[in-house]
């Protein structure tokens, strides 16, 4: 990977949750991807972790859930 493509941590922060990071970027991304708009509602097929993580943002997203 080259290193121009990095991004370095904050000073300080915990590893436990640096490593969130990618998979809450991930889960936003979808999110923004499916152009919800505050009070729709949606269902995330599958409880793994990126599924968890999408809800919990659609939520802070003001989507709802069915």
């Amino acid at each position: 990977m080259p290193v121009a493509t990095l991004v370095g941590l904050p000073e300080g922060m915990r590893l436990d949750h640096a490593a969130l990071v990618e998979p809450t970027a991930v889960a936003v991304h979808d999110v923004r991807r499916s152009e919800l708009a505050p009070g729709d509602h949606a269902v995330v097929i599958g409880g793994g972790p990126i599924g968890l993580l999408i809800a919990s943002v659609a939520r802070t997203f003001g989507v709802r859930s069915s």
